[in-house]
Order: C-alpha cells, then sequence, then structure tokens
C-alpha cells in the first residue's frame, strides 16, 4: 500500500515539474528575445538619430551662410533626437589672416588679426552606433578641398561627420557631426581706362569668416586690422530638449580694407583650451592656405586689394 502510495504521488508532482520547467525555458527565451529586441531597437533609434544628425546639420550649415553678413536676419532650423547630444562648443578655433603689403598698403609689413569661432556639436555614444575605423565624411560643401571655400558658389561652413575618440575625463568613442565655419574667399577685378591709354587693372579679393557664438554672448569683433582681440571664455551651451528649434541669427560686422597687397594667407587652429580635446578632430584639408590674385602682379598696372568681413552669427534654442 505505501508503495503504491509513493507512486502516484511521483505521478501527481511529474506534472507541476514539467510546468516549471517549460515556464523557466518560456522566461529565459522571452528574456533573451527581449534583450535581443532592446538593443536591436536601441540601435535602430541611434542609427536614426545619425541620419537625422546629418540632415539638421546641412540644413543648418546652409541656414549659417543665409543669415551671415545680414544684420538682424535670423532663420530656424529643427531637431528631433532620441540618443544624440546637441550642444553649442563656444571658441575652439581660431582662424589668422596675414596681408603683407608694400611701404604704402597700411601696413609696415604684416597686418596680422584674428577670428574666433564655436562650432555645433551632434554626438551619439559609439555603444549605440558605429561606423568603425576612424570614418570621416565632409557633406557640406560637396567639394571641398582647400581651407578658405573659393569661388561663386562657396560655402560659409562646413557639414562633417567623424567616428571620434575624444581625450579628457569624459572621454569615449563617438559618432559626431559637427558644423563649423569656414573662410570664403571670393575674386574678383576692377578695370579702369583713360582714354586710348592702356587700362589699368586692380584685383580685389573678398573673405568672409563668420564667428558662430550666442545671441547672448556674441564674440568680440577686431577693432581694426593690425589688432587681434582676446576671445572670451565662454562655457559649454548644451541644448537638452530630445526636440526643439535651433535659430541662428546674423549680428554685427567688422571690415578691414587693405590695398597694394603683396601676399595672403589664412591659417586655422584649435584653441588650447580645446587641443587636449578637439585637436584631431576637424576634417579641414589643409591648416594653411595662401591667396592668389586674379591677375598676376607683374607690372605696377596690376594692383591688388583685399578686403576682409568678419560677421558673427548668434545661436540660440528653443
Amino acid at each position: 500500500m505505501v508503495k503504491f502510495r509513493l507512486n502516484r504521488n511521483s505521478k501527481a508532482v511529474a506534472p507541476v515539474v514539467a510546468t516549471v520547467i517549460l515556464l523557466a525555458i518560456f522566461i529565459a527565451v522571452v528574456a533573451a528575445a527581449l534583450s535581443f529586441a532592446t538593443t536591436e531597437l536601441t540601435s535602430y533609434y541611434a542609427r536614426s538619430d545619425y541620419q537625422q544628425s546629418q540632415t539638421f546639420a546641412l540644413n543648418l550649415a546652409q541656414t549659417v551662410g543665409s543669415v551671415g553678413f545680414t544684420f538682424g536676419r535670423s532663420l530656424s532650423v529643427g531637431y528631433g533626437f532620441k540618443y544624440a547630444s546637441l550642444a553649442l562648443i563656444p571658441v575652439a578655433v581660431r582662424y589668422t589672416v596675414a596681408i603683407t603689403t608694400n611701404s604704402s598698403g597700411g601696413c609696415p609689413k604684416t597686418c596680422t588679426f584674428a577670428a574666433y569661432s564655436g562650432f555645433l556639436l551632434v554626438a551619439i555614444s559609439g555603444h549605440l552606433y558605429s561606423l568603425k575605423n576612424g570614418y570621416t565624411a565632409v557633406f557640406y560643401p560637396s567639394n571641398y578641398n582647400r581651407l578658405a571655400s573659393t569661388g561663386g558658389s562657396g560655402s560659409y561652413a562646413m557639414a562633417f561627420t567623424k567616428e571620434y575618440q575624444s581625450g579628457g575625463p569624459s572621454g569615449g568613442d563617438f559618432i559626431d557631426t559637427a558644423v563649423v565655419p569656414i573662410p570664403f574667399a571670393l575674386n574678383s577685378s576692377l578695370t579702369s581706362k583713360f582714354g586710348s591709354y592702356a587700362s589699368n587693372i586692380q584685383n580685389l579679393t573678398r573673405i568672409y569668416i563668420i564667428q558662430l557664438s550666442t545671441v547672448s554672448q556674441p564674440l568680440p569683433l577686431p577693432t581694426n586690422c593690425s589688432v587681434a582681440v582676446n576671445p572670451p571664455n565662454n562655457k559649454v551651451v548644451p541644448y537638452n530638449e530630445s526636440t526643439g528649434y535651433l535659430t541662428v541669427q546674423g549680428e554685427s560686422q567688422a571690415v578691414c580694407s587693405l590695398a597694394d597687397v603683396e601676399s595672403v594667407q589664412i591659417s586655422v587652429n584649435v584653441m588650447p583650451s580645446y587641443s587636449s580635446v578637439y585637436g584631431q578632430f576637424f576634417a579641414f584639408p589643409t591648416q594653411v592656405m595662401s591667396l592668389n590674385p586674379p591677375h598676376p602682379l607683374t607690372s605696377p598696372r596690376f594692383g591688388w586689394q583685399v578686403e576682409v568681413f568678419i560677421g558673427d552669427v548668434g545661436v540660440s534654442g528653443t
């Protein structure tokens, strides 16, 4: 009788054990599937953020050019991100313009002055999405192989993406998409005639540089052609809302004009306070560039005048 009861009890327990085992297997499968789905969903959102960051940067770079050197004009660009972080990094780069003239050109030898600029950064953690192998791509302007954008279809800003490992205490792998102003140079010439005498040709080069800052704290402009202002100690401006608008507005500008120019050189460098973090970050094709006049300076008939325009563009977020 005892043996019969034991067998009957064991038969009664068997379905319970089987149910527990099946439930455990089901929970494990669901947990694995949920983990896989979460990973895939996170990757999808991060990839979507990356694609949107490129569209946003392209629109912003074009918008900066549209409002630059037009005081009071403002345009807005919308954004919407899930994981990406957006911030304005201030006073990160310095453009130096060195202009050499002859004795009558207004400079004893070389006039040197500087323009400072921040840049907009959209950062996505490399743990969420990665393109690997130090991926770098400049997507605006489409053909950018010189430090200064040139010609009638030139650009005031560059937009690029870079797989970057930043230094510093909070460094890590990121897919960064950035917008940074670049110099724009435009050549033309002025021809004058005196009766039947041979014409004189005045080469004219205009250089445009935008300083990207905030509306509330614009960057100072150089007061004359031979003095470089000291940059302010502006703080990083994060835009913490996942969706919103950035508004860029044309602010004040300064103009420098020099005649009897012999040479012009433009250079760029990362400011010392950011060199450890962004020293190898920017996708400039070169850091130094010399400009040439439209016509060679082969005789006194060919002069060269250079005008440098530095304009501030302020950024605000909503």
